[in-house]
């Protein structure tokens, strides 16, 4: 707790940022993909002390009477003080400025950053030696400035990119610099707290070692001449050698001399430059090092019972006891034994193998290894789950919007190279579903996923075929022998797989009604007849009179054939793929513009409700869950339907005139 007085303080930051690249004068360069510059400030403070450590403390302390009680001496328990308190302690500061650029190149192959930091911290929070007649031996105090600064730079490229194989490389290159630009008293050296004006805090200074006194001539004389000079320095063969002043050896009666005698009579005569006393003179920086307070904590136990224990690290107690305080909370919601044994690529293929693949529809499971193998794996797939962040996850979702096609064998070149908003989403749909997941294994403390920014889905208008095309359609559907399918799927907007997998035994001509449970699809290169997508697309449809009459006739051509709609080649049901290739084949040929089969679905709702069909009725023939996402995804508004929606509220207010 800092002293009174300065408890409070004021940090401000600012930041800015230009993305060059979207300026009219750059939109222009196809190879380059994006280009930010960046510019920050702020000032951040510290105060990681000790509560009352501003106050001062006192310790017990026995001390030994020489008068006691009748002239005896006696033992008695006293107080002293143990720590000088410092009313004037305040902020550590540090304020930060930073200077970068983030770049681009060649459909993002080539991406990376440069960033140049400084920061210049003022009022140091350092536990500063005093001496000793005080009382004290420190006393925790703000003194003196130093500056941080550094540069790094990071390069990311893809160098092959193919379905099947992608090599990438990642560079990254960091310089840092830190000195100490003043103390307490100005640009003066600090020697007893070993703190140097243009060296960093951490600054290691003292004696330097030189291997070895050996047992040979030449040391031991040395030796001698060490023990010689009487100040007490005596040492052996074995010990470690201290680097000394330079030993200059000189003709006796050289001015500024010195000559000793040996124990062996012999005299040596040497330049008396310091030679032989060891003191701060014969310092030298050797280095650096960043003290950490480290604390420890359990962190559970692993498969065969044995105890697993984490740390934390800091540069002060107090910041080690908060991490302490927050890392035991969240050991609390993990797994300790699972926990940071999986990437993004093996916990994926775990949870789909065990809660996806025994769950869903061949379709759906083709929609997740799409998801999974073709866009999650190749960029995020060799990650440590629980190292897995938000703002990896967002830009891998801005990079598929940008360039996220993949290119596939044997196809034509790609006109566009970036995802769709709705691809995107399903993308997000999977890998959040999987991290969901992987919370609730306790394999990670949250979600990176859940908060990530989604794009808008930007719906595109459905074609429908057109009313005057009906006719022709119809007719160039009987010449190719597939009328009847394709009437009864512009009176009841039927699923290609449903309406493919009709079996005579649906049909009730009694009371004209078509019961839809089954559908038809290719999996694995084989037709599967499985349920229909969903619970709500099992159902039964009313069917207009020439409808049945139609399917009727279609069953006396072929009576002892169960299928309704038997393929002409095979005798079984028709292939899906092979059907809606004549149907687009009968588009082109009646000069419509594309329309797809799926757009016949469509063609029918719109014709429902334009003849004045309820939407709830409408939404049960189709077999959606409700009749709300019926009218957002099939109905199309027609100018014709606007206009005579305009004219009946006109007539409406005319009438009431």
């Amino acid at each position: 707790m800092l002293a009174a007085g300065n408890k409070w303080d004021f940090f401000p930051s600012a930041a800015l940022a230009w993305k060059m690249n979207e300026e009219n004068f750059m939109k222009n360069i196809g190879w380059l993909n994006s280009l930010k510059l960046r510019v920050g400030y702020g000032v951040t403070g510290n105060a990681s002390i000790n509560s009352y450590q501003t106050a001062g403390s006192m310790v017990s302390q026995w001390a030994n009477k020489p008068f006691g009680q009748g002239g005896i001496p006696t033992n008695t328990t006293g107080a002293k003080a143990s720590v000088l308190p410092n009313r004037n302690l305040g902020w550590e500061k540090t304020a930060s400025t930073n200077f970068g650029v983030d770049f681009g190149f060649l459909n993002n192959r080539i991406t990376g950053s440069v960033e140049y930091y400084i920061a210049n911290t003022s009022d140091l929070l350092l536990n500063r030696s005093i001496p000793l007649m005080t009382g004290y031996t420190q006393i925790l105090t703000n003194v003196g400035k130093t500056q941080n600064k550094g540069l790094e730079i990071t390069l990311s490229t893809t160098n092959i990119q193919t379905e099947d194989f992608t090599w990438k490389t990642d560079f990254t290159f960091s310089t840092n610099r830190s000195k100490i630009v003043e103390l307490a008293d100005g640009k003066v050296d600090d020697p007893t707290n070993g703190w140097f004006i243009g060296k960093p805090m951490d600054e290691i200074w003292t004696y330097k070692y030189d291997r070895l006194w050996q047992d040979t001539p030449e040391d031991r004389r040395m030796l001698a001449i060490y023990k010689a000079k009487g100040n007490g320095i005596t040492m052996f063969p074995g010990m470690a050698k201290l680097v000394d002043q330079e030993f200059i050896e000189v003709p006796e009666g050289t001015e500024g001399s010195k000559t000793v005698t040996l124990e062996d009579g012999s005299k040596v005569t040497y330049m008396d430059n310091g030679f032989g006393k060891f003191d701060k003179d014969d310092y030298h920086f050797q280095g650096s090092f960043t003290p950490k307070w480290e604390g420890r904590y359990p962190a559970g136990y692993d498969a065969n019972g044995e105890a697993i224990t984490k740390n934390v690290l800091g540069k002060t107690q107090a910041e080690v006891k908060d991490k302490l305080r927050t890392a035991i909370e969240d050991s609390k919601k993990l797994d300790p034994v699972k926990a940071g044994s999986y990437t993004l690529e093996q916990w994926l293929k775990l949870w789909y193998s065990v809660y996806v693949e025994p769950q869903v529809r061949y379709s759906t499971k083709e929609f997740y290894h799409n998801a999974i193998d073709h866009h999650i794996l190749p960029k995020l797939g060799s990650v440590k789950l629980e190292k897995l962040t938000m703002l990896q996850i967002q830009q891998f979702y801005n990079e598929l919007l940008k360039s996220g096609r993949v290119q596939k064998k044997n196809q034509p070149k790609l006109k566009e190279h970036g995802l769709s908003p709705r691809m995107v989403q399903c993308v997000h749909v999977v890998l959040n579903k999987a991290l969901e997941y992987a919370v609730e294994e306790k394999l990670v403390l949250a979600n990176p996923a859940k908060k990530c920014k989604i794009p808008k889905n930007t719906r595109k208008e459905m074609n429908i075929l057109p009313e005057a095309l009906i006719g022709p359609y119809l007719r160039a559907a009987k010449e190719h022998g597939i009328l009847a399918p394709m009437y009864l799927e512009l009176t009841t907007g039927l699923r290609r797989g449903e309406l493919l997998a009709l079996r005579w035994e649906d049909l009730d001509v009694q009371s004209r009604t078509l019961s839809i449970n089954k559908s038809v699809a290719r999996q694995d290169g084989k037709l599967v007849i499985s349920t229909p997508k969903t619970p709500n697309s099992i159902r039964t449809v009313l069917l207009p009179t020439d409808t049945v009459k139609l399917l009727v006739e279609e069953h006396e051509k072929h009576p002892a054939n169960p299928y309704l709609f038997p393929s002409p080649r095979t005798g079984e049901t028709w292939d899906p793929d092979g059907f809606r290739r004549l149907h687009d084949r009968i588009i082109k040929e009646i000069g419509a513009e594309h329309v797809r089969f799926h757009d016949m679905r469509h063609t029918f709702a719109t014709l429902s409700l334009k003849s004045g069909v309820d939407v709830r009725t409408l939404s049960e023939t189709l077999g959606h869950f409700s009749a709300g996402f019926t009218l957002s995804t099939y109905v199309h508004s027609t100018p014709g339907m606007k206009q005579s929606a305009a004219d009946a509220i006109g007539n409406t207010i005319r009438n009431a005139i």
